[in-house]
């Protein structure tokens, strides 16, 4: 944590292991896994944050993902912060934080995946007011970067920078994470294949500009350090891609 040593990236690649149900695993999503992730530790710009989307586009494209003919890449973007305002502003405990977080991840996947989903939110004690805040969070798809200026500015700023250098954004107001230490920008990574079929969420991450500091308190150390990052689910980027099947655990490809 010496502030000579950072900002610093990492790349790294692990075994990962789920906890959950058996019906909800398939081929591409098991029990056991390999997870492939990057992180930037250090600093707190959007210049960051653009450069590790930046970063896990040029994988894809070197996997031969990305271009025609052939598959496509979509990277999902959001601001974490607006739905945890709305939470607050709810007055939700943690436990609704999680279902509603949980529901809106589900919602958000059956989307990209272009499933028949329910966009009806277990909201109904809610005042008409923010009633209509947390819809909008579901009708928030592909919109304009006028449109999301006027709802939050740091979201419109990155979909803009990332625009200018041809990354294939879309504004996805639901894309809120399965996990609670996101404080910043989040995104999930698709492939939308020829045939018009998705592979949806082969990556995903965000920015966790408190969580390294939440560990650092445990040892007595009083610090804040942000950071941003992604990962790749191994199996499901190897299936989207034109790699050797068998040829996966490790690679970066860049």
């Amino acid at each position: 944590v010496n502030g000579r040593t950072l900002p610093v990236k990492l790349i790294y690649s692990i075994d990962c292991y789920r906890n959950e149900p058996v019906e909800e695993l398939n081929e591409t999503k098991r029990r056991q896994f390999n997870q492939l992730g990057v992180e930037n530790i250090g600093d707190s710009s959007l210049q960051t944050d653009k450069e590790v989307i930046e970063y896990a586009c040029a994988v894809m494209d070197s996997s031969g993902i990305n271009g025609p003919p052939g598959n496509s890449i979509r990277v999902r973007l959001n601001n974490i912060k607006l739905f945890k305002t709305l939470c607050d502003d709810s007055g939700f405990d943690r436990e609704r934080r999680y279902s509603m977080q949980e529901t809106l991840d589900k919602f958000s996947k059956a989307r990209a995946l272009g499933q028949k989903y329910n966009s009806i939110l277990p909201i109904g004690d809610l005042s008409p007011e923010l009633q209509k805040r947390w819809q909008a969070l579901v009708e928030g798809y592909n919109m304009t970067l006028a449109e999301v200026s006027k709802i939050d500015e740091e979201l419109a700023e990155l979909a803009f920078i990332l625009g200018k250098d041809k990354i294939p954004v879309t504004i996805d107001l639901s894309v809120v994470r399965g996990f609670s230490y996101y404080t910043g920008p989040v995104f999930q990574f698709d492939v939308v294949k020829e045939d018009g079929t998705v592979i949806a969420e082969v990556g995903g991450g965000g920015r966790y500009d408190d969580l390294i500091g939440q560990n650092l308190r445990t040892f007595g150390i009083e610090r804040q350090i942000p950071a941003t990052g992604f990962a790749f689910g191994t199996e499901r980027l190897v299936a989207a891609s034109r790699l050797p099947k068998q040829i996966y655990i490790g690679w970066m490809g860049v």
